[in-house]
Formats: structure tokens, C-alpha cells, sequence
């Protein structure tokens, strides 16, 4: 019979292995140099944070944070870790982004996509998901105003970036009547009409559907999102 202490020594050995095995996986020990980027915010070096939820009701979309909350944004961003994801899958959840702008001129843009991944920059990780689910500490609160704050800073963040963030978080497997309801119809439609294009600024975007072949609207607006693709 196994003696009751090796028991604990054991399941104390495979808890160790299991903690390990996360903060090697989410490169805790050697962040990746953007990674480094959250590590390194200090809210007193901060002159502006918005933040935008995807989807989202058009009046609770929206919030600008004010600087006695800058610490505590700072507090959750420094907890990222991750791994680097060359190509990222396709979710079917929203996305939260946050707007950051430091006093040196830095510009960031940080977005949870569907609580697995986090883009910092551009750059995709995947992180953990008790930490992304942690932002939903903080709640929109207001409409998209006409411009982000970023232009009182002459940043290029314009409301239409932030509108192409919203057309990059489209769940996969959206209805098509639930595009049209949130941002209108298509400009255009790609040649094999199996796609149909927005432009947003000085990009383009265009939703591919899972169409069925049906001329009627009813099944037309019944087709779901396959795929998104933006081209500048």
C-alpha cells in the first residue's frame, strides 16, 4: 500500500509540473518583446485610453476612460502573457479594444478576440483565458463619437479605424440580415457575387457568405459569415 505522505508528495509534484507547463506555455518567464510592451505601461506616462466592444448595443459601445482609471487599465494590461500565433483561427466571439496613447506619442492598440486571443499591435497571441475574461471588468458605456479622442493627439485613429476593427471581429457564422442591420448594405459585390464589399477609408472589406444558390431574400438573409478579408 502506497503510504498516504508519497500520495501527497505525488499529487504535490503534479501540481508543480502542471503550474510549470502554463508559465512555459504562455511564456511567463520569457515574454515576447510586445508582450513586454503591456509589462512595461506605467499610467503616469499615459495621456489617453478608449476602449471599443465589438459587437455591442450602438449606445453602450463606446468609453473614454478617465486618467484616476488609467491605473488601474495599466494594472490589467502589465498581466499579459502568451504565445505567438503566425495564424490565428477564426472565432466566433466579439472583441474588446483598447486605445492607448503614452506621452512620448506611442500609439497601441490592444484587442481580446473571443477570450483566447490577444493582439497587441498587430501581433496575435494566444493568451489565457482567466486573464481575457478579466476585462470584462469594464463596460462601454456610450456611443461611438464621431472621431476617437486620438485626434486631440494627432493620431491617425479615427472613428474609421475603429469602425474596420468592427467589420474585423464579425463572428464567423453571422447572419447576413444582422450585417446589414449593423452596418448597412454593400457597396459592391465581387465578381462571382459570392462576396459583397464595404469600403471603410482607405480600405476595403469584403464578407463571404455560405450562400445556398436561392434567388429569394428570405434565404439570402438567412446566409451565414464564412470569412472576412480586408485589402488596403
Amino acid at each position: 500500500m502506497i503510504h498516504k505522505k508519497s500520495l501527497s508528495i505525488l499529487g504535490a509534484l503534479i501540481l508543480m509540473g502542471l503550474g510549470l507547463f502554463v508559465l512555459i506555455n504562455y511564456n511567463v518567464f520569457f515574454p515576447d518583446p510586445t508582450i513586454k510592451t503591456l509589462h512595461n505601461l506605467s499610467a503616469s506616462n499615459i495621456t489617453g485610453i478608449e476602449m471599443v466592444t465589438m459587437p455591442s448595443d450602438e449606445d453602450s459601445r463606446y468609453k473614454q476612460f478617465d486618467p484616476s482609471e488609467f491605473a488601474e487599465v495599466v494594472t490589467l494590461l502589465q498581466g499579459a502573457s502568451g504565445r505567438f500565433v503566425a495564424n490565428p483561427e477564426s472565432l466566433s466571439g466579439g472583441a474588446t479594444t483598447f486605445y492607448i496613447v503614452e506621452d512620448n506619442g506611442d500609439k497601441h492598440e490592444i484587442i481580446n478576440i473571443g477570450n483566447t486571443y490577444l493582439s497587441i499591435d498587430g501581433k496575435t497571441f494566444d493568451s489565457d483565458y482567466g486573464w481575457l475574461s478579466e476585462w470584462s471588468h469594464f463596460q462601454t458605456d456610450s456611443s461611438m463619437p464621431l472621431m476617437l479622442d486620438y485626434e486631440k493627439t494627432d493620431s491617425e485613429m479615427t472613428r474609421l479605424e475603429a469602425q474596420l476593427q468592427a467589420f474585423k471581429a464579425i463572428p464567423i457564422g453571422t447572419k447576413k440580415s444582422d450585417i446589414y442591420e449593423e452596418f448597412g448594405h454593400p457597396m459592391a459585390y465581387t465578381n462571382n457575387q459570392l462576396g459583397e464589399i464595404y469600403e471603410v477609408g482607405y480600405q476595403t472589406v469584403t464578407i463571404f457568405y455560405n450562400h445556398d444558390g436561392s434567388a429569394d431574400n428570405k434565404s439570402q438573409n438567412e446566409a451565414k459569415v464564412i470569412e472576412v478579408k480586408t485589402l488596403e
